[in-house]
């Protein structure tokens, strides 16, 4: 250990400095006045190294102090991390486990995009509906374009974007009412009971996306739009509440209600869209997969009507 510097000492011809920077008197003394100066000037000086040396050592022990508190500090932090990922995963099963759980909650998440992408292009359709009625665009509206139609049918399929987009440009001036003519056998009816199911499951929205995903995926004239149960899932029904409904054979009397409702007012084949005017009551019905123009036309025809009879 280095020992701090001292600046050297004058010391009388009769004392010596020895090693601890003190001076000690020797044979011959001079007279008692010089010797008493020189032994108040070397104590002087030893109080002050000791002093000097006292407040190093103490400095120095500081120092170790904190450098020892640092190396605990690190030294514990890694015993809390090694204990922390030693129970996160425990065993390889755990570890394992950890994995699946990441890949099920990425897989959950991507599904979910999915199901918002296939409901975004039925944002006018509400949540809820009327009791009774599957309506999309607003419920206020002046026309009601009431579709009956087939899942299985092909002009159906063909027809199935046209009252949309004159429901997505009327700004809200008109609406779309579906209803079920089954006329393709049992296909047509599971599929119109499966579209049923959905929508009491997910409501008004999830119906016509149900509806939409049935048109996608059927190769039309009772090929079917294959897994239903497969169907419901991709929408966000849950699939084991959907199976219990189709199991039961809810919604197969609204079903053939409204298929029977259509043969009584003369419709044999679908598309069959009825114009509704809500302000007057008066109606048109229009046969088969017509363009949007003959739709508009029924429409301009029932305001005309509604002109001359002095309610329009």
């Amino acid at each position: 250990m280095t020992l701090p510097s001292v600046s050297p000492i004058a010391c009388s011809p009769i004392t010596k400095l020895d090693k601890r920077y003190c001076c000690e008197p020797v044979l011959n003394i001079r007279p008692l006045e010089a010797a008493a100066t020189s032994i108040g000037v070397a104590v002087g000086l030893c109080l002050f190294g000791s002093i000097g040396y006292a407040a190093w050592n103490a400095n120095q022990k500081a120092d170790d102090t904190q450098q020892a508190v640092a190396q605990l500090t690190e030294a514990v932090s890694t015993l809390v991390d090694r204990q922390t990922n030693a129970q996160q995963f425990s065993s390889p099963e755990a570890f394992q486990e950890a994995v699946s759980a990441s890949i099920r909650a990425h897989a959950e998440e991507a599904q979910q995009a999915e199901i918002n992408a296939r409901y975004s292009p039925f944002d006018a359709a509400a949540e809820t509906a009327p009791e009774g009625q599957w309506i999309y665009g607003s419920q206020s509206a002046r026309f009601t374009l009431v579709e009956y139609a087939d899942t299985e049918c092909g002009f159906c399929k063909r027809f199935h974007d046209t009252p949309k987009s004159i429901v997505d440009g009327s700004n809200g001036n008109v609406n779309w009412e579906y209803r079920h003519l089954t006329v393709l056998g049992d296909t047509s009816v599971k599929q119109a009971q499966a579209a049923e199911c959905i929508g009491e499951q997910l409501g008004n929205r999830g119906f016509w996306v149900a509806i939409q995903e049935m048109y996608e995926k059927t190769g039309s004239n009772g090929a079917g739009a294959g897994n239903l149960t497969k169907l419901a899932g991709s929408v966000g029904a849950d699939t084991d509440e959907f199976q219990m409904c189709m199991q039961e054979g809810r919604h197969l009397d609204r079903i053939d209600q409204q298929t029977r409702t259509a043969r009584s007012q003369g419709m044999t084949g679908t598309p069959s869209t009825v114009v509704v005017d809500n302000q007057t009551g008066n109606m048109q019905l229009i046969a088969g997969a017509q363009p949007a123009q003959a739709i508009v036309s029924a429409m301009k025809g029932l305001v005309a009507r509604a002109a001359e009879e002095g309610e329009g």
